[in-house]
């Protein structure tokens, strides 16, 4: 059948070959593609498009979905799977590159950062602190209990309301060792207890009472 003009079809129209329409074509019905064959790139599967696709409501996926292109979610992006994860290959949501992060980032269980981790404003740790490796710390205020298990460089003021405890054991026999280094002065407003030997290389000023209460001959 040849028509040179417009065809319209009341009822069913069936197709037992292939069909190829060069203009716009418009379904006001359910576009239903019940072929079956899976989809490994942008020329397989039941449905190919060349081009774009426009979708105006909700685009629902069985399977996977590969985006090889940028992917811009203005609305709410809902990742509802509850895998946990362990290291950076796994969890609900992977990123092989780096994340950008406009505004707050709200993290319910632990986070493990393998790198350099630059904090440009305020670090505010509500509970507990665990430190393990080398931290650097510019400015620095704690009002809580602080655990340190790794080193602790400070390069400026660091304020600690609260109690410090340094978990290492190293043994002290210099100035440049021991679980705790102090490069410049140290100032103690109150008590200071030494449970091992104490050794002053310089002169040591005592404004109040020196008192030695051992035995020693």
């Amino acid at each position: 059948v040849i028509l040179e003009g417009g065809a319209g079809i009341e009822k069913n129209l069936f197709v037992g070959g292939g069909a190829e329409i060069t203009g716009v074509a418009t379904v006001t019905g359910v576009l239903d593609a019940n072929d079956t064959t899976q989809s490994s790139s942008s020329t397989t599967g039941a449905a190919k498009f060349a081009g774009g696709v426009g979708v105006a409501k909700n685009l629902y996926v069985g399977g996977g979905a590969e985006v090889t292109g940028a992917a811009t979610v203005i609305g709410v992006f809902d990742a509802t799977n509850t895998t946990q994860s362990s290291s950076s290959t796994t969890g609900a949501a992977k990123f092989a590159g780096g994340v950008g992060v406009a505004k707050n980032l709200f993290v319910g269980g632990g986070a493990e950062v393998t790198g350099v981790t630059t904090i440009t404003g305020t670090l505010d740790a509500n509970g507990a602190l665990d430190v393990d490796g080398h931290t650097e710390l510019d400015d620095v205020n704690v009002a809580g209990a602080a655990t340190f298990a790794g080193a602790i460089d400070a390069n400026s003021t660091s304020d600690f309301n609260g109690v410090v405890t340094v978990s290492n054991t190293t043994q002290s026999s210099s100035k440049d060792t021991g679980a705790i280094i102090v490069e410049g002065g140290a100032g103690i407003e109150k008590n200071l207890f030494v449970g091992g030997g104490a050794q002053v290389t310089g002169v040591t000023t005592i404004t109040g009472t020196l008192d030695a209460n051992g035995a020693l001959d």
